[in-house]
């Protein structure tokens, strides 16, 4: 960009690949803002609300996921300079209930930096964080214990590897320290201090938001309720927050002042906000964990910091989807890079700095990540324009790689599930199977129960799982084979309708297995809880 008069422009000048790659994501509604050197544009595309054809504005609420991390962070790194906790100390000296079964490193060594960053080894169990329709469904009260029994997957510091437990830890350490509520302590010292008057982590209080929509191959989108996930659930502090355009440019503005901050000559400079609030935004954005083999591709707090070129920024999302070989700007001036990304209940954002430049990017959108996530995919189109980047990539074609992929996915699954089936066994009787099984490491007790309803179409007895006795957790089970019960649907369509979308990685999530078979019933249930191929079926006992 060669100055901020031409910066509408540049945005224009996107528009058709924008709403090519919009439909073929089948994205409800786009919001997107871009900041040069102070100076602003919006642009909106598609609807927030399809039924009250309401078109997105600079104002309007959509959630935020895992963009809420970098709150987090610079919570904890303010409480920091208050004394209030220390970044280098282990977690352990503010919690003494932290005891990692797995691998007693993590509890003994992990900092705040460690915990804020990524890199204890353990795995998340991706359907403990998320069950059914994506929802959150463990309790506040419950991180600790949970994160005590996370299965070790990789030596501590050794990898990085994406952990929500990580930062729902991180909200258990904030509440503790603070006395206060993350999304109190979120207003407190970030949002009323920087002038964000529209982001919480609550509902918002007006009808300006954005609706979220389950996208079908068939059928039309079909609107769903507000996620109900906010201030105080678990993972509040990994991924509750809601936010606009206008607030996230604000946001991303602060965040580059605060870097620009720390270049020599400017320790005199006065800050528009408290000297410790901008300190913390720019301790969040040091590097601290490597992503790859460049240790210019890294991992800060809370934050992703990336130099271009690169080609790690198609890691972030659809890393599995995204079969187009190239490295963003590999034939360009290197630039700083630094952001995330968010994904949950039907809502995704990206947003990045360049703070060298004083360039700002934002993308929200209200659908789910079922055919991948075009958010990213935006932010490059909108990169690439702004820094006339070369090689000039078809982020199009790019996109339409990402959709073709994410729906073949669901073939491959089917085809492995169907593969793996081995036909003409029977089950036992139904009420060897009935009971109460539960995982206390995990917090989870799963209920089964027989049903007179047809689960699979196919005239198959039928059972219920339920998690924790929650109606939105019931999964409709139907005979797999020998001991094995699947909820896989009929059709990928239906998958979406019925909320299991988050499942689609590996069709050994699909199924559950009996075992311990003993007087006439069975002991132990066994559930697939990650696609990671290091990670063991999480067994469940018998209770009743």
């Amino acid at each position: 960009m060669s100055s901020a008069d031409d910066k509408p422009g540049r945005l224009e000048r996107t528009a058709a690949q924008i709403e090519q790659t919009r439909a073929l994501f089948g994205a409800s509604s786009f919001a997107i803002g871009i900041s040069c050197k102070g100076e602003r544009a919006f642009k909106a595309y598609g609807y927030a609300n399809r039924g009250a054809q309401r078109v997105p504005d600079e104002n309007t609420i959509y959630m935020m996921g895992s963009c809420t991390k970098a709150f987090t962070s610079t919570m904890l790194t303010r409480f920091a300079s208050k004394g209030q906790i220390d970044l280098d100390a282990p977690v352990s000296s503010t919690l003494p209930g932290l005891d990692t079964k797995s691998n007693s490193d993590v509890s003994k060594k992990m900092t705040a930096r460690d915990m804020l960053s990524h890199n204890s080894g353990l795995n998340q169990l991706a359907y403990t964080v998320q069950g059914k329709g994506e929802e959150v469904f463990q309790k506040h009260e419950d991180i600790m214990n949970v994160f005590n029994h996370l299965p070790k997957v990789a030596e501590f510091r050794s990898e990085w590897r994406y952990n929500n437990w990580l930062f729902a830890l991180a909200g258990v350490v904030l509440v503790h320290i603070s006395g206060k509520s993350v999304g109190a302590c979120a207003k407190d010292e970030i949002f009323s201090e920087l002038g964000m008057n529209r982001s919480s982590f609550t509902y918002p209080t007006d009808e300006n938001y954005a609706v979220p929509y389950q996208i079908f191959d068939d059928k039309p989108p079909r609107p769903l309720p507000l996620p109900a996930f906010g201030d105080g659930d678990a993972f509040d502090s990994s991924g509750s927050s809601r936010s606009c355009v206008r607030d996230m440019l604000t946001w991303a503005g602060a965040l580059m002042l605060a870097w620009n901050a720390r270049s020599p000559g400017t320790e005199g400079r006065p800050s528009p906000w408290a000297r410790d609030l901008q300190t913390a935004m720019a301790e969040i954005q040091k590097p601290y964990f490597t992503l790859a083999n460049d240790p210019k591709q890294a991992y800060a707090m809370g934050l992703y910091t990336y130099h271009l070129p690169t080609r790690e920024i198609n890691t972030v999302t659809n890393g599995d989807l995204n079969t187009v070989p190239y490295v963003l700007g590999r034939e360009s001036t290197e630039r700083l890079m630094i952001g995330h990304t968010g994904d949950y209940g039907g809502f995704l954002s990206a947003y990045w700095t360049f703070p060298q430049d004083e360039i700002a990017v934002v993308v929200l959108c209200n659908s789910f990540e079922i055919n991948g996530d075009p958010t990213n995919i935006v932010a490059q189109i909108i990169m690439q324009e702004i820094f006339d980047l070369k090689p000039r990539i078809d982020l199009v074609n790019v996109a339409e790689t990402v959709v073709l992929n994410a729906k073949a996915r669901w073939t491959t699954l089917v085809n492995d599930w169907t593969r793996n089936r081995q036909l003409g066994t029977k089950p036992r009787p139904a009420q060897s199977y009935v009971g109460a099984f539960t995982n206390t490491g995990l917090s989870m007790t799963l209920h089964i129960s027989f049903t007179c309803e047809n689960a699979s179409g196919g005239g198959d007895e039928a059972m219920i799982l339920s998690i924790n006795g929650l109606e939105a957790q019931t999964f409709q089970l139907y005979h797999y084979h020998h001991n094995s019960w699947s909820f896989l649907p009929k059709s990928r369509d239906d998958c979406i309708s019925q909320g299991y979308t988050a499942y689609i990685s590996d069709w050994k999530c699909f199924v559950v297995d009996f075992s311990a078979f003993a007087e006439g019933r069975f002991d132990e249930l066994s559930w697939v809880l990650d696609s990671d191929p290091r990670v063991t079926p999480t067994v469940f006992k018998r209770v009743d």
